[in-house]
């Protein structure tokens, strides 16, 4: 063939678009015509640069929506996060830890049983009694009182509202074991901090 017809053919021979007679043609054409196959090399080296960045621009165009909707499956999961978090947040505040109890809403009463002298405690207004015991001031006992609304989800008891705090009186032969001046709780309020004299309570209650 002619070196004319053989330029015409390179282009689809490179595409791989000839048949594999006119393959065999234009490499044999090759093997004897330098100037070809240099046309042919120079050919091949401007498509491939064209033919790999419209591959890169399809692949572009192809995984486009992919990232999209991969963002809006993130900024989802994000949201749903954010919405369970703040969910618990304020199933914890209002079921759980909650807030300081009044002191007027407290109503307390003293008892003797099994020796010791009981201070019973209960929440008035309808709300769940957590008593926060406070190690900072032992060997006195202090208590921060705190009510949240009643859960489904947590068994608190038949009386979530009551609290029991007991402090050994007697011997174990059945003699008193007198309280001192030193002896106290201390209860901590939403308003007020009030301090139990247990030698006093004792004295109102006859044991000393």
């Amino acid at each position: 063939m002619k070196c004319e017809i053989i330029q015409d053919l390179i282009p689809s021979y490179i595409d791989g678009l000839t048949s594999d007679e006119s393959n065999h043609e234009v490499e044999e054409h090759f093997k004897t015509c330098p100037n070809c196959a240099a046309v042919c090399e120079q050919m091949r080296g401007e498509l491939q640069p064209d033919r790999s960045k419209l591959n890169s621009d399809e692949v572009k165009t192809a995984i486009r929506p992919f990232k999209k909707l991969n963002r809006r499956i993130f900024q989802s999961v994000l949201i749903t996060l954010a919405v369970c978090a703040f969910a618990a947040i304020c199933y914890f505040y209002f079921f759980a830890i909650g807030w300081m109890v009044d002191s007027k809403d407290m109503k307390i009463s003293y008892a003797v049983e099994d020796g010791a002298l009981r201070i019973n405690f209960e929440l008035t207004n309808g709300m769940v009694l957590t008593p926060w015991r406070d190690r900072s001031s032992f060997p006195n006992s202090a208590f921060s009182f705190r009510e949240c609304y009643s859960s489904i989800l947590d068994d608190q008891g038949q009386y979530p509202n009551q609290f029991s705090h007991g402090i050994q009186h007697f011997k174990e032969d059945g003699s008193v074991d007198p309280f001192t001046e030193e002896d106290l709780v201390i209860l901590k309020f939403k308003d007020k901090t009030e301090i139990l004299h247990l030698k006093k309570v004792a004295e109102d209650m006859g044991l000393q």
